[in-house]
C-alpha cells in the first residue's frame, strides 16, 4: 500500500490580511510609544546611555569598526548563504525567499526612518543621531 499523502491545508485569505494589519497595528503602537511619546524617547537614550557606559570604555575602536562593517557582513554572509542555497535545486526557493525578506526588512527599515518624522521633546533628550526608529 503506498503511502498517502496530502496537500497542506491552504490558510484563508482573510488570515493573512488579519496578520498584515496586526502587523502594521504593531508597527504604528511602537512607533507612537518609543518615537513620539517623551517617555519613549527618554527610555531610548537611557538604554544607548546604559550600553555606552557599559562597554564605551572598553573597546571603543572596535566596536565603531564592527557597527560599521556589520551590515556589509551582514549582507554578504546572506547573500553567500543564499547562493549556496540557490545551487542546491531543492532549496532554490528557499534561498530566493531568504534573500528577499533580507533585502525587504533591510529597505523597510530605511524606508521608514527616512519618511517617519522623530520631534523634538523639551525632555533634555540631546539626539543628533537622526531617526533610529526601534531597532535600526
Amino acid at each position: 500500500m503506498p503511502p498517502t499523502t496530502r496537500a497542506p491545508r491552504r490558510l484563508p485569505s482573510w488570515t493573512w490580511w488579519l496578520a498584515l494589519a496586526a502587523c502594521v497595528a504593531g508597527v504604528v503602537l511602537v512607533y507612537a510609544a518609543l518615537v513620539w511619546s517623551s517617555a519613549g524617547q527618554v527610555l531610548e537614550y537611557q538604554v544607548f546611555r546604559a550600553v555606552e557606559e557599559r562597554y564605551g570604555d572598553t573597546v571603543p575602536d572596535v566596536a565603531s569598526q564592527v557597527v560599521r562593517i556589520l551590515p556589509l557582513g551582514l549582507a554578504v554572509g546572506m547573500a553567500l548563504a543564499s547562493l549556496g542555497a540557490l545551487a542546491v535545486a531543492r532549496w532554490r526557493r528557499r534561498g530566493l525567499l531568504a534573500l528577499l525578506v533580507l533585502a525587504g526588512s533591510n529597505l523597510t527599515t530605511q524606508l521608514l526612518k527616512a519618511a517617519l518624522p522623530r520631534p523634538e521633546h523639551a525632555d533634555g533628550v540631546p539626539w543628533s543621531g537622526g531617526n533610529s526608529l526601534p531597532s535600526g
